[in-house]
């Protein structure tokens, strides 16, 4: 487990192809905001700007603070997840991750 597979959830969970519900809780102008979380999320490229790894450090920038910031980012959709995973459809067997062992992936295209 490292930031980058931390970055990674974020970048998944924002892919436009992906439509992951957790997309919601970062793209969130009155509420959780990631810097370019939303131009990933209507398709306008692959990876999250606000989101930065430098070493075993991951850096999260926000459009703007916000107070719940933590609660919403621990939320299993945003758990460490393997950089093998695909970005773009969902997983629905098991796979590797730091959170806790399920049969069903986190996020959903429907």
């Amino acid at each position: 487990m490292t930031a980058q597979s931390f970055a990674y959830a974020i970048d998944r969970a924002a892919n436009h192809k992906l439509e992951s519900p957790a997309a919601r809780f970062i793209t969130n102008p009155d509420g959780v905001n990631i810097v370019g979380a939303n131009a990933v999320n209507q398709g306008f490229g692959k990876h999250v700007r606000g989101v930065k790894v430098r070493g075993n450090r991951l850096i999260i920038h926000l459009v703007r603070p916000f107070g719940a910031f933590l609660s919403i980012i621990s939320m299993p959709f945003f758990q460490a997840t393997s950089t093998k995973l695909p970005l773009t459809h969902e997983v629905t067997s098991p796979y590797p991750s730091a959170g806790r062992t399920s049969s069903r992936a986190t996020t959903s295209a429907s």
